[in-house]
């Protein structure tokens, strides 16, 4: 129990991420289509890395760190649900879409069975600092995989306007 929530206050900390989720889905879906989705997935990925270091600076004497850290997580997974379909589409195009979006949501997945095992691993009893920093970790592979997407849109792109214009 790092927070120490009584349960009353427990599930209402879940509907909390619940309603963020929800409302994330919607903002970031719309933010994507006006701004791109890769600076929309940035944003959500800076969010994540926030909520992280709330978590982290949580304790039971300052349970707002940990509601702000939930809540920021909560309008991240959202807006990662909610970019991408989108983006699936931008990358891949229409046909296939279903197959195209299930492999893409077979990764998502994948995180979500891997991240409780991570969790199991690395927590030490109440104390979550080393699972909160191998999140991080992870978080960081993706931002380094974000970086390496952006280079390689803009070299495709690059290509194809050198191709077109001749």
């Amino acid at each position: 129990m790092q927070a120490g929530f009584t349960p009353a206050a427990a599930a209402l900390c879940v509907s909390a991420i619940a309603f963020a989720n929800t409302v994330a889905r919607f903002i970031a879906g719309s933010a994507s289509d006006k701004f791109g989705r890769l600076p929309s997935l940035a944003c959500a990925q800076i969010l994540s890395f926030v909520g992280l270091g709330c978590l982290m600076a949580a304790t039971q004497e300052n349970q707002s760190f940990f509601v702000a850290g939930l809540i920021l997580l909560g309008i991240c997974y959202g807006s990662f649900v909610g970019i991408y379909p989108g983006f699936t589409v931008d990358q891949f195009g229409s046909k296939h879409n279903s197959v195209n979006y299930g492999i893409m949501a077979a990764g998502f997945s994948l995180g979500g069975v891997l991240g409780p095992v991570i969790l199991t691993v690395t927590a030490d009893g109440s104390n979550f600092s080393l699972a909160y920093i191998s999140a991080t970790s992870v978080g960081l592979v993706g931002a380094v995989c974000w970086l390496v997407c952006i280079r390689l849109l803009s070299k495709n792109k690059k290509e194809f306007n050198r191709r077109t214009a001749t």
